[in-house]
């Protein structure tokens, strides 16, 4: 059995082993890292807005105006990452921008999905510790780099809105429906029936009114985010980080080296003995 205070004499026996292993690997990783596609990252910063912001009622109600902060919380902050991660908004931007070329997969099997895939590793939607969401992409292209990053951040306030007009308008029309079904029950009444008649009155001009009130809401929907940080480029590509590869590689080699000399060492001395 090798004695383990026998393991330093051996890694100062093969010191330059060791030096000359680590700083191989690392001119090596130099090397190939340099060869490799420099990549541009575009970024942006949102802030969600606050999901209560859609109620109708703060069209008209001051009272209610006065509750609600522009800011959104936590889970309007998950609404924000979902639409930004849907495929309703992978493919739209894939298509629009023209992606499956640009990515070089035009005629191969499954391009579709081998572009959606693609640009789903080349963008990165994170939030911070202040509740702000931070959209990055990279791409060998700065100005299609740009070009992503903008879009995402148009097609999520485009597919947010078109989500709330859908509601507000089944919402208008379910009322409709309502306020007609009360209106020719109304003018089936018996003109003596005044209690029930009186009831089914207050309750289409109440119809009405919310009526009204999805319609003013369609035309005035708020954003579903802020923006805070507008789509900007580095102007030097971020990557690959060759000092970060290199000093990964060399850290690798020097690990996998004093391993080697040890097990190589310790062999030796037991072969000796």
């Amino acid at each position: 059995m090798t004695d383990s205070n026998a393991f330093l004499p051996i890694l100062v026996h093969y010191r330059w082993k060791i030096f000359f292993f680590t700083c191989l690997a690392g001119i090596i990783t130099a090397t190939l890292s340099f060869l490799l596609p420099k990549e541009y990252k575009a970024s942006a910063s949102v802030v969600p807005t606050n999901s209560k912001l859609m109620d109708k009622q703060r069209m008209y109600d001051n009272h209610i105006q006065e509750l609600y902060g522009a800011y959104g919380n936590s889970d309007d902050a998950d609404r924000i990452h979902a639409i930004m991660h849907s495929s309703n908004v992978l493919h739209i931007i894939a298509d629009s921008l023209s992606l499956t070329n640009h990515y070089n997969l035009t005629g191969k099997k499954n391009a579709k999905y081998s572009t959606i895939k693609k640009l789903q590793k080349q963008m990165d939607i994170t939030s911070t510790e202040f509740g702000e969401i931070k959209v990055m992409v990279w791409d060998e292209n700065p100005t299609m780099a740009l070009a992503i990053t903008q879009a995402i951040i148009t097609q999520t306030l485009q597919l947010g809105k078109q989500q709330l007009v859908q509601f507000y308008n089944q919402s208008v029309q379910a009322l409709q429906q309502n306020s007609i079904s009360k209106q020719n029950t109304l003018s089936k009444l018996d003109a003596a029936a005044t209690d029930e008649r009186k009831a089914l009155q207050d309750e289409i001009v109440q119809s009405n009114t919310n009526i009204s009130a999805y319609q003013l809401a369609i035309v005035n929907i708020p954003p579903n985010l802020i923006v805070i940080e507008q789509p900007g480029v580095d102007a030097e590509a971020d990557k690959p980080n060759i000092p970060l590869l290199v000093i990964a590689a060399m850290i690798c080699a020097a690990f996998i080296s004093m391993v080697w000399v040890i097990l190589f060492g310790s062999m030796k001395i037991a072969h000796v003995n």
